[in-house]
């Protein structure tokens, strides 16, 4: 990370630790604009519209946001009652669409391009 960027204390520990690991091996840290003020959704981004040409299905949205919620693979089939195997399909389709490696870049790209609240 760039000297004096900040994490938004008010995000999850998950979120936080997830952010640190994507923003590690990157150069140029642009944060994302928290939006809300006040007591109410202060540090909180809400999700927007897709970007042109990305075609998330509902689940791969849904599983991308246990994802970034700091959920394993494990506990994510537990929840969405599916098997470990179908989770890390959708997790390949996901990463496939977001052009990332892992995770952390999905949960990144997810952040900067406001596909998931934070």
């Amino acid at each position: 990370m760039q000297p004096g960027v900040k994490i938004p204390s008010a995000l999850s520990i998950e979120v936080q630790l997830t952010l640190l690991l994507a923003f590690a091996n990157t150069e140029a840290v642009s944060l994302w604009r928290l939006g809300g003020g006040g007591a109410r959704g202060a540090g909180r981004v809400e999700p927007s519209e897709e970007p042109e040409g990305l075609a998330l299905t509902a689940r791969e949205r849904t599983i991308l946001d246990a994802v970034a919620k700091g959920m394993t693979t494990a506990a994510i089939s537990k929840e969405l009652w599916v098997s470990e195997h179908t989770v890390k399909f959708h997790l390949t389709n996901i990463y496939r669409e977001l052009e990332v490696p892992n995770r952390a870049g999905a949960v990144r790209y997810a952040l900067e391009h406001r596909l998931i609240a934070a």
